[in-house]
């Protein structure tokens, strides 16, 4: 497990490096893109912190999942079920749209609060009226799966696995606007040494 972590960080890392290379090229115009426009601001540091967070939001956050299904291979009589078989099993009646829903909430304390020498929060109202869509496409559809017995159609599971990707997008969006504010303050102090040295020099 600990190895399929490191895995998918240096995978995120690699894309993200080439993300970032290419919006320095077209920062002008990634700026004007809702939702997805701050990104040309944000620093490297700000996202390898922000993959630590979320991977390991999501790897708890999917554990009644993952090690549901481990419990469910380990304590069934059928000797015929394989591990995958137990996962879906476990993902099948709608079990994402909660998940989805539990990834969302620290999102409106992220995005609604400044602490004191914080930059605003970017784009706050789209990320609101994108929290707020998927919260409630989750809970409109997870209520029609409560409503039926044993439902369990395919293109209700697949809902439930877009939008649960959905809202992982949304949980690493938020929190890498909300970890490159907080080093805003920092990179300002970098800025009046750096102009206090030159100073000095040219005095000098």
């Amino acid at each position: 497990m600990r190895l399929l972590v490191v895995d998918g960080a240096h995978l995120m890392s690699s894309i993200l490096e080439a993300l970032l290379r290419t919006m320095k090229r077209t920062q002008a115009v990634w700026r004007r893109i809702p939702l997805f426009g701050p990104l040309a601001d944000c620093k490297w540091a700000a996202h390898e912190e922000t993959i630590k967070q979320v991977l390991i939001t999501v790897l708890f956050g999917t554990a009644p999942f993952w090690l549901g299904a481990l419990l469910f291979k380990a304590l069934s009589e059928n000797q015929a079920l394989t591990l995958s078989q137990a996962f879906w099993s476990t993902v099948w009646d709608g079990g994402l749209f909660m998940c989805a829903t539990s990834l969302l909430a620290p999102i409106f304390w992220i995005a609604l609060d400044d602490p004191t020498g914080v930059a605003k929060f970017p784009n706050r109202s789209v990320m609101m009226v994108v929290v707020v869509v998927i919260t409630i496409v989750a809970s409109v559809f997870f209520a029609e799966e409560l409503s039926r017995s044993h439902l369990q159609q395919p293109y209700t599971f697949h809902v439930s696995v877009v939008t649960f990707w959905a809202a992982v997008l949304v949980l690493y969006l938020s929190t890498v606007y909300h970890t490159n504010r907080l080093n805003v303050p920092e990179a300002f102090r970098d800025q009046e040494a750096s102009f206090r040295n030159a100073f000095r020099s040219h005095r000098r």
